[in-house]
C-alpha cells in the first residue's frame, strides 16, 4: 500500500539546503505546485508528502505513524486529511530545526493553497520559503514575514527571448532572414514583460511556528 506522493523535481535552492542541511542536521523539506497537477496536489496527497520526507531525513519512523499504517493495513483503508495532519505535526516535533520551501504558490487551486499554509503555519520547528507571482495575496495569511520582490533584469530577458527565437518553429521562417526583426520583437516582449516579477516570501527563522 502506497502512502506518499512523490515528489522527484529538484531546484538550485533544494540542494542548496540539503547540503547544508548535511552539515548542521536540520530537516528539509519541499512542495512544488503545477496547474497541470491540480488533480493529484490534494491536501491529503501534499501533506503526506511533507511527511515522507520528514521521515526519510531522520531516517527513522515514529510510533504514531507505524501505528497509523497497522491500523489502516489491516482495515484495507487510507488516513483521513486530519489524520495526515496529526502525523505530521508528531513527525515535526522530531526535528529540531526545518526548512520547508514552497513553490509556485499561485499555480495551486485556492481552496487547497488556503489549507496547505494553514497547516504549515501551525507546524513547529519550522522556517518557510514561499515563493509566488504577486497575485496572491501572501501577506494576508503570514504578515510578519520579509519579504523580497524578485525582478529578471531588461538584458536578460532580452537574451533569453533572443536565444528562444530559434527554437519557436511558427517565428523562424520570420526572423532567420532578418535579424532586426528578432531583435523587435525580444525589446518589445520585454518591455511588456516589465521584470517578470516574482515574490519570495522568506519568514525570520522561527518566526511562523506552533503546536497542535
Amino acid at each position: 500500500m502506497t502512502w506518499f506522493s512523490n515528489r522527484t523535481s529538484r531546484s538550485i535552492i533544494i540542494n542548496d539546503l540539503e547540503a547544508r542541511a548535511a552539515q548542521t542536521g536540520a530537516s528539509v523539506a519541499y512542495i512544488y505546485f503545477n496547474y497541470k497537477n491540480l488533480t493529484v496536489q490534494t491536501p491529503s496527497n501534499l501533506v503526506s508528502s511533507i511527511l515522507q520526507q520528514l521521515v526519510i531525513c531522520r531516517g527513522a519512523v515514529g510510533q504514531e505513524l507505524a501505528t497509523a499504517y497497522k491500523q489502516h493495513k489491516k482495515k484495507k483503508s487510507r488516513p483521513t486529511f486530519d489524520e495526515w495532519v496529526d502525523l505530521a505535526q508528531a513527525e515535526a516535533r522530531r526535528h529540531l530545526k526545518m526548512f520547508m520551501v514552497v513553490d509556485a504558490l499561485d499555480e495551486a487551486e485556492p481552496h487547497t493553497r488556503n489549507v496547505i499554509l494553514d497547516v504549515l503555519r501551525k507546524m513547529p520547528n519550522v522556517n518557510l520559503l514561499l515563493t509566488s507571482r504577486p497575485a496572491v495575496a501572501l501577506d494576508e495569511w503570514m504578515p510578519d514575514v520579509d519579504r523580497l520582490d524578485i525582478l529578471a533584469r531588461d538584458e536578460d530577458l532580452r537574451k533569453y527571448i533572443v536565444g528562444r527565437l530559434p527554437k519557436e518553429h511558427r517565428l523562424l521562417r520570420y526572423v532567420k532572414d532578418e535579424a532586426s526583426l528578432g531583435e523587435l520583437i525580444a525589446q518589445t516582449v520585454t518591455r511588456a514583460a516589465q521584470g517578470m516579477q516574482v515574490s519570495r516570501i522568506l519568514n525570520k527563522p522561527g518566526q511562523i511556528r506552533g503546536s497542535r
